[in-house]
């Protein structure tokens, strides 16, 4: 089974940038086009464009999204081809990231059905309207060409993409899992005071508007969770949301 897997990007530059993509790279065991986009625009916009000129012109079966900072297990390649294989309607794989509990809160594990095993795959699916984070999606190629181009805010960091990403897939018929396949592992770069303060603007900024973009699209919160919601609030129960920035998760290690 064929890959194509992508990785939009502004850390070229960064001290230790070539050493992780090639570590990306040595985890590749089944055919690859591996294409390291320029993400200067921001990665909303580097995934858009990759949709028409990369996507659109392959016919691999496999599409997959890769964050810069993340490297998965050798092998993980071939659990998500055994996954697409067995199950028909499975449209988004991710492997397992790992049992910790930063793992876990950046997953959300409440969001997982229980593990299962099928011919020796051990896999989870996620429940009803949840997501995996962006850290590495894995398409389906009829579920990700079906779902077409995200909607784009010219802002350099959003928070909806994965959401919007993952919900779009379920809305089609689709459903996302994980398969366990190692223990994948974070890399941090040195990144300046200003940059981080540009994406931690953009990003309150984004959050504001997520909702309403969601929404636009007809994949906004379910009913039965605003109304959870107003419930706590009018109870005074309600609690900031917990902070699982890739930032956040690094200092938590």
């Amino acid at each position: 089974m064929e890959f194509v897997v992508v990785v939009p990007t502004i850390r070229q530059d960064r001290e230790g940038f070539r050493e992780t993509i090639s570590a990306i790279e040595a985890s590749f065991t089944l055919p690859t086009d591996f294409r390291v986009l320029d993400g200067v625009g921001g990665k909303v916009a580097a995934l858009n464009r990759a949709y028409d000129e990369v996507l659109l012109r392959t016919s691999a079966p496999v599409y997959v999204t890769l964050d810069d900072d993340f490297v998965p297990p050798v092998g993980w390649q071939d659990k998500v081809a055994r996954a697409f294989e067995m199950f028909d309607r499975v449209g988004v794989v991710c492997p397992w990231p790992g049992d910790s509990a930063v793992w876990l809160d950046y997953v959300g594990a409440d969001s997982c059905e229980q593990w299962a095993s099928r011919e020796g795959l051990r896999h989870r699916f996620l429940k009803p309207w949840r997501h995996i984070p962006g850290c590495l999606l894995a398409f389906r190629r009829e579920c990700v060409v079906a779902m077409e181009k995200m909607p784009e805010s010219q802002r350099r960091y959003d928070i909806y993409e994965d959401c919007w990403r993952g919900r779009m897939a379920y809305k089609l018929g689709w459903r996302s899992m994980y398969v366990e396949a190692g223990e994948c592992r974070f890399k941090p770069y040195e990144d300046s005071d200003e940059y981080l303060a540009e994406k931690a603007d953009a990003i309150d900024q984004s959050r504001l508007e997520a909702g309403k973009v969601l929404a636009q699209f007809g994949l906004g919160d379910p009913l039965s969770w605003r109304m959870r919601r107003f419930a706590a609030r009018a109870l005074g129960r309600t609690k900031p949301a917990a902070n699982t920035s890739r930032e956040a998760l690094e200092k938590r290690r």
